[in-house]
C-alpha cells in the first residue's frame, strides 16, 4: 500500500491536513423515531430542545409539534406548530409561546412528529 500513500500502521493517507482519496467523516446513524433532548414549560413558554430527525438529510424536512393535556388524546390545537428539521441532523429548537394556555400547574404531553409520522412523546409540567 506504500505506493498509494500508506506509510505506516495504522494507514494514514494525508496530504497536509487533507485526506487523499476517499475519507469517511461520520458514520451514518438511523433512529426509529425522532430524538428530543429536553422539554420544559415555564412562564407561558414551551421549549423543545435537541430535536433530531431519524436520519441526516441534505434537504428540508418538515416536522410537527402537537401538545396534549396530561397524557390524554385531548390535543390543544392552538399550540400545533410546524417546523423544519435542521439540515445534516443538527439540533433543532422549537419554542411555543402562549401564556394564556401554558399556565402554572398544567401537565402536557408533547409529541414531535416527522414526515413519516414517526413520533417521540415527552410529558412535562408547566411552572
Amino acid at each position: 500500500l506504500e505506493a498509494h500513500g500508506c506509510t505506516g500502521y495504522p494507514c494514514t493517507r494525508m496530504d497536509g491536513n487533507r485526506p487523499m482519496g476517499w475519507a469517511g467523516y461520520s458514520v451514518e446513524r438511523f433512529f426509529d423515531k425522532p430524538i428530543v433532548d429536553s422539554v420544559s414549560c415555564s412562564d407561558g413558554k414551551l421549549e423543545i430542545k435537541g430535536i433530531y430527525d431519524v436520519s441526516k438529510w441534505s434537504t428540508s424536512q418538515p416536522g410537527h409539534v402537537f401538545v396534549y393535556k396530561d397524557s390524554s388524546t385531548d390535543r390543544i390545537k392552538a399550540l400545533d406548530t410546524d417546523f423544519t428539521f435542521s439540515l445534516y441532523n443538527e439540533a433543532t429548537e422549537v419554542t411555543i409561546d402562549d401564556s394564556s394556555i401554558l399556565v402554572d400547574g398544567l401537565t402536557v404531553r408533547v409529541e414531535v412528529q416527522n414526515r413519516f409520522k414517526q413520533m417521540h412523546s415527552v410529558t412535562t409540567n408547566c411552572r
